[in-house]
């Protein structure tokens, strides 16, 4: 029987890559963005549903904590069982894995610990914070305190119609004063919208409402998906306004 042959040693330098790669990023970012609609009339747990897909196609990791307190939140339009996002005895769920990429958590102040997260995730994260409507009145103001308090500076992402006032984006709270401010329009047909304050606009999305999927999974191509895209960009772009040096957004 003939002597076996034995492969020759590799160099460290050759297989390196193998345990990098499943070494946690140590300056992956966690970026900070809180939603709101101008009302209830919006929709607004349909658009955060499609900002949060959106960005899981751009390569994030994206956890919602929605604490909006409406009956139709952004569990409901990812398809989530309806004990996922329905307020339960105690106004409270535990994080669920809407889709890959993306968990979700039904909560009072936006706590929680979220799902785990593998060591060889190097993923950019982003904590996607619904809040009651700017309309709600003490309620929004009580929800964005929250909110400051527990993720500190980071978006504050308003949905609205037109830019008539009310125009909450142009009006700094206590508790985000050094957060960027920007504004979604969500429209139900084009119109022109510019402006440093503008993240972008989204059209004819309400024939969208019944569908079980959100349109970002269901038809990534389209153009109402695009312009969700569109203005994810935008707003990524515009927070290394707070990330400071050295902190840009990865690459989307």
């Amino acid at each position: 029987m003939g002597r076996m042959r034995a492969d020759p040693p590799r160099h460290i330098r050759d297989i390196a890559h193998l345990y990098l790669s499943r070494m946690p990023r140590r300056d992956a970012r966690q970026l900070r963005v809180v939603v709101a609609g101008v009302n209830r009339d919006v929709m607004p747990g349909f658009h955060v549903a499609n900002l949060a897909l959106a960005a899981v196609a751009r390569g994030f990791r994206v956890r919602i904590a929605d604490i909006s307190g409406l009956a139709a939140n952004a569990g409901c339009f990812m398809a989530l069982d309806p004990c996922c996002w329905a307020a339960g005895p105690k106004g409270h769920t535990a994080d669920v894995v809407a889709f890959s990429g993306v968990t979700f958590a039904l909560t009072l102040d936006g706590g929680g610990d979220g799902a785990p997260v593998s060591s060889d995730d190097t993923r950019d994260r982003i904590e996607m914070v619904h809040v009651p409507p700017w309309d709600a009145g003490s309620e929004h103001v009580r929800a964005l305190t929250l909110a400051a308090s527990r993720y500190g500076s980071g978006a504050v992402l308003y949905l609205a119609e037109s830019d008539e006032a009310p125009c909450p984006w142009r009006q700094p709270d206590a508790a985000h004063h050094d957060a960027v401010r920007r504004v979604l329009f969500v429209t139900r047909a084009g119109r022109a919208a510019s402006g440093d304050d503008v993240a972008g606009m989204v059209t004819r999305w309400m024939r969208a409402l019944t569908d079980p999927l959100p349109v970002v999974v269901r038809d990534p191509g389209s153009r109402l998906a695009r312009q969700y895209g569109e203005a994810l960009s935008n707003l990524l772009n515009d927070t290394e306004l707070v990330a400071g040096p050295g902190r840009a957004v990865a690459p989307i």
